[in-house]
């Protein structure tokens, strides 16, 4: 079958697979959704075959439209950093952050304050939505504790960074109070 022929959401037929579904398309090759999992496919040289000669390509997958939302919030997060981070203390705000290498004949790297903070903040951020995850999964109790005292040490680790919050409700905070 030829590349051109394939629709993204179309329902083919592979010898070895079994029934599958046109996920990608790029320049040689097709990625389909097999019930065994995602193939990338050269359709010429694969011998699939079109389930329905009329079928309509339907809207793209739940796994598709999550990249899609990802990618999109990665871009709305990369547009904020240029804007105040609220929980920036005061004297840092307007200030950079200068990274300077032990051999003077290396260039030092500065930035924005602001830039470097948005970044701790969506660390922090994401920490907290994986917390959230692990509470809601169904993994025992046991195993929950186990993550979350992985999470602990994060946090521990990051506590350096507390200096640059306004207040301490945003802080890292390690095991139980230490920050």
């Amino acid at each position: 079958m030829k590349l051109q022929e394939l629709t993204i959401g179309m329902a083919i037929i592979h010898q070895e697979h079994g029934r599958g579904i046109v996920q990608a398309l790029n320049t040689q090759t097709a990625q389909i959704q097999f019930t065994s999992g995602l193939r990338t496919l050269d359709p010429e040289t694969a011998n699939i075959i079109p389930e329905d000669t009329t079928a309509v390509p339907k809207a793209p997958s739940a796994a598709n439209l999550r990249e899609t939302l990802l990618e999109a919030l990665q871009i709305f997060e990369s547009e904020k950093e240029n804007a105040l981070v609220e929980e920036l203390g005061n004297r840092w705000q307007g200030g950079q952050l200068l990274m300077q290498p032990a051999d003077a004949n290396q260039q030092a790297k500065e930035l924005p304050i602001e830039r470097f903070f948005h970044k701790i903040v969506m660390v922090r951020n994401n920490i907290r939505l994986i917390e959230q995850k692990i509470n809601s999964s169904a993994l025992t109790d046991a195993e929950k504790v186990d993550l979350q005292q992985y999470i602990t040490r994060i946090y521990g680790s990051l506590t350096s960074f507390n200096i640059l919050f306004q207040s301490k409700s945003g802080h890292f905070v390690g095991s139980k109070g230490n920050s």
